[in-house]
């Protein structure tokens, strides 16, 4: 039996309504009293009475939503154990009707997916509260229709995306590897090249005048130039890898610096820039790799000279910035960085230039190199800059000092991934027999790149300190690498016993650290 209820108000929707009941009666009466509840609704709403459930899981159509008043007597199986059957349909809502009210039935009808429960009395004796079960039943169904077509739109996007993440990373890894070949290759090219200009420069091959000496210089320069580069591409292949080697320790700053001088004079002199060096008298020693902390440096001055103009100075200045750091400037008197500029700056393969220096080509790796080095030195890098006025980049790393290093190396771990946990352990040599300062290099050559490997407070022994969850994995993964490495080094793993003295959240370490790390302090 179908019925139809048309209101005279324009017809904006449709709602149809299935009453499965065995009961003619009792389903006629139902539908009445819908006809009454929804006959203002501005929508057509059509009514069907089918007697039994498994005709109903026949004949309802599928590919429209109905809402389903399914009766708890039917003669044989009841509407709890048919419901089941018509979640599965997915005809549309199913609204569990009884001839009294049961809380456990009730409950029941709930687990197994109805959208309501009602009691018939009720529903005939206020048909507006019917009309509102059945009205708002549809509703929630096609909301949450809605949220699982969303969910799975999501799903499938989210797989799409995971799909094209891995292609990238696998395009990424494979230029990473073609660029890492390549600027091996060119080594030994560039190292002819600066050799025989060299020794052509020298005379050794022959009287040379001043203007091929002046070419050759250029030559020499150009390769000195390339090899950077290359030396840049193998160093950020091996940060990316987590293979850098880094042997950080105590040193003179003055001593560095002075050392790079004429290798920094030489190349501002071709572009007719003059360089100044002032060192802070008293200046503590720092706490770093010296070939690292050497070519961050280089690359900042090398930049600086390349926007500087012909007459200009790039002043280099180091002072102790605050307690346990010291800060290395180097500043220009380019034409400065703009505020979308300065956002990218440390992006690698990215450039930021302004004015009559756009003209200056480069890959854009130097200063992403620069702050890689400077987090496995434990240390940041800064820069301010004015439109006109110049630039000026700053090294700030910690100086020789267990306090300064201890909070060097948890402040980079906090910034690299604030969720990270610092472990500690510690090296014994067992029974004496293992040099600490060889098994600190041996050791260093085992780890990660930001990971610190110091000696201990007495000198006996070996502190490894670094960010992980799981400090017992790292010690097996550093034997694992030294017996694998037995032959080639007079330090096996057998030789050295391993202890895990804490592990702490990067963001809430325990004032008892510092002392805890144990770190002799060194005079300076």
């Amino acid at each position: 039996m179908s019925q139809e209820l048309e209101a005279s108000a324009p017809v904006t929707s449709a709602l149809s309504i299935a009453v499965v009941d065995d009961d003619p009666d009792h389903a006629e009466v139902l539908i009445t009293a819908l006809r009454s509840a929804f006959r203002d609704e501005p929508f057509r709403v059509r009514f069907e009475h089918i007697q039994d459930a498994e005709s109903a899981l026949v004949s309802l159509p599928k590919d429209e939503t109905t809402v389903v008043l399914l009766d708890y007597q039917l003669g044989g199986p009841t509407g709890i154990d048919w419901l089941p059957d018509f979640v599965r349909a997915d005809f549309g809502p199913v609204v569990l009707l009884t001839s009294s009210g049961d809380q456990r039935v009730a409950a029941e009808a709930f687990r197994k997916g109805a959208f309501d429960y009602q009691t018939k009395t009720e529903m005939l004796e206020n048909p507006e509260l019917f009309r509102k079960c059945v009205v708002e039943s549809s509703r929630r169904y096609h909301l949450s229709a809605r949220n699982t077509e969303l969910t799975n739109s999501l799903r499938r996007l989210n797989r799409n995306l995971s799909g094209k993440n891995a292609e990238l990373n696998e395009l990424a890894q494979t230029a990473e590897r073609f660029v890492a070949d390549v600027a091996h290759e060119f080594r030994t090219p560039l190292t002819v090249v600066k050799e025989f200009a060299s020794i052509i420069n020298d005379g050794l091959g022959g009287e040379v005048t001043e203007k091929q000496c002046e070419f050759l210089k250029y030559i020499i320069d150009a390769a000195e130039d390339l090899s950077g580069l290359v030396d840049d591409f193998l160093d950020s292949s091996k940060i990316r890898a987590k293979t850098l080697r880094v042997d950080r320790g105590p040193f003179d700053l003055r001593d560095e610096m002075e050392r790079l001088r004429p290798l920094l004079e030489g190349r501002a002199s071709v572009r007719g820039v003059a360089i100044e060096i002032e060192i802070a008298e008293g200046l503590p020693r720092v706490f770093a790799d010296p070939e690292k902390l050497r070519r961050a440096v280089l690359n900042l001055v090398v930049n600086a000279i390349k926007f500087s103009p012909s007459g200009g100075v790039v002043r280099i200045g180091a002072s102790e910035d605050s307690p346990g750091r010291v800060r290395l400037a180097v500043s220009d008197q380019g034409p400065g960085i703009d505020e979308d500029g300065l956002a990218r700056l440390f992006n690698r393969f990215q450039q930021a230039t302004q004015g009559k220096q756009s003209t200056v080509k480069g890959f854009g790796l130097g200063l992403s190199i620069v702050r890689d080095l400077m987090d496995v030195n434990l240390g940041t890098v800064d820069v301010e800059s004015e439109l006109n006025k110049g630039s000026t980049f700053s090294l700030t790393f910690p100086i020789d000092d267990p306090v300064s290093i201890v909070g060097a190396i948890v402040d980079c771990v906090r910034r690299t991934d604030p969720t990270a946990q610092i472990s500690v352990i510690d090296v014994e040599p067992v029974e004496g027999g293992t040099d600490v300062s060889e098994a600190v290099a041996v050791l260093s050559s085992c780890c990660r790149p930001l990971d610190l490997v110091v000696p201990n407070a007495d000198g006996t022994g070996v502190l490894l300190v670094g960010a992980t969850e799981e400090p017992n994995g790292w010690i097996s993964r550093v034997r694992e690498q030294l017996a694998s490495e037995s032959d080639s080094t007079a330090i096996g793993e057998g030789s050295l016993a391993f202890s895990v003295r804490g592990s702490w959240p990067v963001t809430r370490m325990p004032d008892s650290f510092s002392s805890l790390f144990g770190m002799p302090r060194r005079e300076t």
